[in-house]
């Protein structure tokens, strides 16, 4: 069974991804092949992020993949990751690679702060009360999903380490066709 949500618009027109009927992230964490499940949620510059404009038949802007990597701001290992996550954009970001760091379960001022503080050249996703990380089965920051263009998981891991930052690399060239 697919993993749905809904979007709703609250009274002050904001716009949020609501979890489906079914609990999702109990099946556990987006798998390999599985279809990466469409969802909205706001940036930092208060734009909307549509999953679908970037990935799949109908999107805008093409892609070859898209790395999702959720974080928090206490998390440490999040933080010794970035520059690793630095590093394989700038390697392959010419090849169609986008990547989007999901601030997990906090507020837009404590994301901002994150952002800040890391200094990162790729754009950061507010899911304010988790909606997405319990869409995508997440229970470990860092997480990092990496959706290649049909918009079926590539790679999905938990956790930081130096061997995975360089698995992440050969997942990321495979999937960008380098």
């Amino acid at each position: 069974m697919p993993r749905s949500i809904r979007v709703l618009v609250d009274d002050k027109g904001n716009l949020w991804a609501v979890q489906g009927p079914s609990d999702a992230g109990a099946r556990g964490l987006i798998q390999k092949g599985e279809d990466f499940p469409g969802f909205v949620v706001k940036d930092l510059s208060g734009q909307f992020f549509f999953y679908k404009e970037h990935i799949g038949p109908k999107a805008k802007y093409k892609h070859t993949a898209i790395l999702f990597s959720f974080c928090q701001y206490d998390c440490k290992a999040c933080r010794k990751e970035a520059p690793e996550l630095e590093k394989t954009l700038s390697k392959f970001r010419d090849r169609g690679l986008v990547m989007y760091m999901v601030n997990v379960g906090e507020d837009e001022a404590t994301a901002r702060k994150l952002s800040g503080e890391l200094k990162l050249t790729f754009p950061f996703l507010v899911d304010r009360y988790g909606v997405l990380w319990k869409l995508v089965g997440g229970t470990a920051a860092p997480l990092n999903v990496l959706i290649a263009s049909g918009g079926k998981g590539q790679y999905v891991r938990p956790g930081f380490s130096e061997e995975k930052a360089e698995e992440l690399r050969a997942v990321v060239q495979e999937s960008t066709g380098v």
